[in-house]
């Protein structure tokens, strides 16, 4: 019912007005006095609304085409920044894990949850030994603190040894297999996205050279998810 009055109301209207003019016009001819003026008058407001009316409708509909092809733009230009920024975070880890003087580097790309209401940084991006990274740093922890303010104050934390020289919120775990560590914040002007890192399986495996390269793929990381558009719920603020 509903779709059948939406495309029969202009037709409709406009026999009504056809109609309406055709009346004024007959029984104008006979009319005299004010019932003359009124009766034309009426015959000549039906002949301006059915030359408006159209018009308007027309309008209405290349107005709406508008906004649909514009959204459509939109949506489509939307799409491909995002496929594009994945492809950028994807090869970000995999060019940081291939970079590094280490036979079997691991990197990894960590974000904010958009699912959590706090602060919680999980691994989304992973690139070099084939196990995964699982550790999720949250806010209220002795971790998850420690790494925040790592990365708010845009600070980088390289650890040659695990064993030897803990930082700041380690949390032991024996099926840890790499003993050296790099993370570098990911950010963009004062924003801060997120974490990139890379370990390896011995001590020596890492380097300050390779401290560089992190901080070089962080900051294109970082540049392509402030570009990334729609924006991210950022990390935190410096």
């Amino acid at each position: 019912m509903r779709t059948w009055v939406r495309n029969s109301w202009f037709p409709m209207l406009m026999a009504t007005l056809a109609a309406t003019t055709a009346s004024a016009g007959l029984i104008g001819r006979t009319a005299t006095g004010f019932g003359f003026w009124v009766v034309n008058g009426l015959a000549i407001g039906s002949i301006a609304a059915a030359a408006v009316v159209p018009i308007v409708r027309n309008s209405r509909r290349e107005s709406a085409t508008a906004r649909a092809d514009e959204l459509a733009v939109q949506v489509r230009a939307a799409a491909d920044r995002k496929t594009l920024t994945e492809r950028v975070l994807t090869l970000g880890v995999t060019v940081a894990a291939g970079l590094v003087d280490a036979v079997r580097a691991r990197s990894t790309l960590y974000h904010l949850d958009p699912a959590s209401t706090g602060w919680r940084l999980v691994p989304t991006n992973n690139a070099g030994r084939s196990d995964q990274a699982r550790t999720v740093f949250e806010e209220g922890t002795d971790a998850g603190d420690a790494v925040r303010a790592m990365v708010d104050g845009d600070e980088i934390v390289y650890c040659r040894d695990i064993r030897q020289e803990q930082p700041l919120g380690w949390v032991a775990d024996p099926s840890r297999s790499y003993r050296t560590f790099i993370s570098v914040p990911v950010t963009a002007g004062d924003e801060a996205f997120g974490m990139l890192t890379v370990n390896a399986l011995e001590p020596d495996d890492l380097g300050d050279e390779d401290v560089s390269t992190m901080r070089v793929i962080s900051a294109v990381l970082g540049a392509a998810l402030a570009l990334g558009g729609p924006r991210r719920k950022h990390v935190g603020g410096r």
